[in-house]
């Protein structure tokens, strides 16, 4: 599923990775491509500042669902799960709502009703799932040069949900743990995912066309609706509906599911959840005959339409509406506890080594502060180097997020960082002639 259906052999597009042919055309698709140098820069004669790149513009999105494809990555072998059989009982920003934090009480060894596997378990919820298939996929070190879906990888949790509510032949109910900063250290395109996800979290709203979303699939998120903060046992995220694919697909049990994008308190690592759900009201006589009139057209203006309908429909509807109900899965994603008892391998990072900086104290998917100096702000620039074109400048006690570095430019360490509001982003110094301008938060 996390592995790309088309690229550039497959669809005769000019770039690879970024488009798809549909009815004739190559048509940009939302998922992540390899950034091409658009580095920003940070120095500073007292302080300094970023900028950061990173968001995937879908300009249209239709067809195939990306997660039809075959799973590449082989699970390591590790001891079989601890796991009992008892079931358990029961583009404008846009404000989030917040759901109650979980209640459950977290615990340790083997406990009746939840899954464990090396420190990661959840309740088993009866009416969702029956048992699990739980794996450390292996490393990939990707394709040489490539970031994103065909970039390199980290091992990481997987749980697959055997006998899940709701058949699929598209879509695999699962739910993914991996280590961030690795991640994001060999992938960059995971670091400006997070900082996006810490972002909305930290505002408690969403901005852009699209909500941050692991694993990065070769397709655009189409909509998302019925988006809400939820809190797991020690961290919390995002929780919405969605449908991801790469040309005009109509919205139904093929397309539309439930996910939850979330971070553990410390930062170490990011929860993804992919658990496919239907809705009959989708089925009804208006938005049917919206969607055999559009499918003859393949308008686009037409397909917004189409689109806002689905959305007024699935915002108005209550959890039970849905199969499985809405309420069941939240239940199932506040029972986490995420504290990994196992190290999980990463491809190989270069040494680095900057001759004359200071110590690097910082890393990828980290969060870092200004630090309080003499009130003189942090300087943003456009690409490592103090020559670099100055975007903005960040007050002392601003909180970042490190999406990218660590480069060596001008005696100094270099990071590409966002605010913690994800107003500002770009390249900044860590410090420079034994002062450090950036501070590490964890």
């Amino acid at each position: 599923m996390e592995n790309p259906v088309y690229n550039e052999k497959s669809t005769g597009c000019r770039n690879p990775g970024d488009t798809v042919v549909q009815h004739g055309y190559c048509l940009k698709a939302g998922w992540w491509a390899p950034r091409e140098g658009k580095a920003k820069d940070q120095n500073m004669g007292k302080k300094r500042i970023s900028y950061g790149v990173g968001a995937v513009v879908i300009v249209m999105v239709t067809a195939i669902l990306a997660c039809n494809s075959p799973v590449k990555n082989e699970p390591r072998i590790l001891p079989s799960m601890t796991a009992l059989e008892v079931p358990a009982e029961t583009p404008t920003q846009t404000t989030i709502a917040t759901l109650p934090q979980a209640t459950l009480t977290p615990t340790s060894g083997a406990v009746p009703g939840r899954v464990e596997y090396f420190g990661v378990s959840f309740d088993r919820i009866a009416e969702v799932f029956g048992d699990v298939n739980a794996t450390i996929v292996s490393l990939q070190t990707g394709e040489a040069g490539e970031t994103g879906w065909m970039g390199s990888s980290p091992e990481y949790y997987q749980f697959e949900l055997n006998g899940y509510a709701l058949a699929s032949p598209w879509i695999q109910p699962k739910i993914l743990v991996y280590p961030v900063r690795e991640y994001a250290a060999v992938n960059p395109p995971v670091g400006e995912i997070a900082a996006k996800l810490n972002a909305s979290l930290r505002e408690a709203r969403s901005a852009g066309d699209s909500l941050p979303f692991l694993p990065m699939w070769n397709a655009g998120e189409v909509f998302h609706a019925q988006t809400n903060v939820l809190f797991f046992q020690n961290g919390k995220g995002l929780r919405y509906l969605t449908c991801y694919a790469q040309a005009m697909v109509p919205v139904d049990e093929e397309c539309l599911f439930y996910t939850f994008q979330g971070l553990t308190q410390d930062g170490l690592y990011y929860i993804a959840a992919i658990l496919p759900v239907a809705m009959p009201d989708l089925h009804s006589a208006e938005i049917t005959s919206q969607w055999q009139a559009l499918s003859q057209s393949y308008d686009m203006s037409q397909y917004q339409q189409y689109l806002e309908k689905v959305k007024q429909t699935l915002e108005s509807a209550g959890g039970k509406a849905f199969s499985p109900d809405l309420k069941q899965l939240d239940t199932l994603i506040m029972s986490l506890m995420v504290t990994p008892s196992i190290t999980l391998k990463a491809p190989p990072v270069p040494e680095f080594n900057c001759p004359g900086a200071l110590a690097t104290r910082l890393a990828v998917a980290l969060r870092a502060r200004v630090t309080f100096t003499d009130g003189t702000p942090l300087r943003v620039r456009e690409a490592p180097g103090k020559s670099s074109r100055v975007l903005k400048t960040i007050p002392e006690g601003t909180e970042v997020f490190i999406l990218e570095g660590p480069q060596c430019k001008d005696g100094g360490v270099w990071w590409r960082m966002q605010t913690s509001n994800g107003s500002v982003s770009g390249w900044v110094m860590e410090g420079e002639k034994g002062v450090y301008y950036l501070e590490r938060l964890e």
